[in-house]
């Protein structure tokens, strides 16, 4: 493949489908690459995180008000590393000691931003697929964003297809239900 935002040049990065979404996005509305890459998908990344914690939050416990503080902590709360620098470098520091990324660092990296908005996505339909009754449409979504997932970050696809495995073995030997164990094979 080619990468699509620099014609001519081979593919030497990972984030294939992001790089897609963005250059698609500057041919339909003449953007610059740059004002798409960091100036409007970042925003547009953003909303759809708060969204997306919100509607996940109220679907999962019933409660509009958890959905709320899932907004809230999603944009202002963080890891407390910069406790563990300040202690031992006397400095403010620790962004990402403990392996997490804070909101303001993932909003600046698209490929992350969008597996974390594309996971939430694929957690709202697991809900909605452990919830009801088999849904092909549901099933499908999930097989489709999950598999894409990888295209976006494909740590974020390991994690997505990791924890289908495990619950998908749990269901199978606990309530001999094969039908998450068939929606990992599929999103695999």
């Amino acid at each position: 493949f080619q990468n699509p935002e620099y014609a001519g040049h081979q593919l030497q990065n990972y984030h294939f489908f992001v790089d897609l979404l963005m250059s698609e996005m500057s041919r339909l509305f003449y953007f610059s690459n740059l004002d798409v890459y960091f100036r409007f998908m970042p925003v547009v990344f953003s909303l759809l995180l708060g969204l997306g914690s919100y509607l996940l939050m109220t679907n999962w416990t019933g409660d509009k008000r958890a959905g709320w503080w899932a907004v809230f902590f999603t944009y202002f709360a963080g890891s407390f590393g910069y406790i563990l620098t300040l202690i031992r470098d006397h400095k403010l520091g620790g962004e990402s000691i403990f392996w997490v990324s804070q909101t303001q660092s993932v909003l600046g990296n698209p490929p992350h931003a969008a597996a974390f908005v594309i996971l939430i996505a694929v957690l709202i339909l697991l809900l909605k697929f452990f919830r009801s009754d088999f849904r092909w449409p549901v099933f499908v979504l999930i097989a489709v964003l999950g598999g894409a997932l990888v295209e976006f970050k494909v740590y974020a696809g390991v994690l997505l297809l990791g924890g289908l495995l495990v619950v998908g073995l749990w269901e199978l030997m606990k309530r001999r239900q094969p039908r998450p164990l068939y929606l990992f094979g599929s999103t695999f």
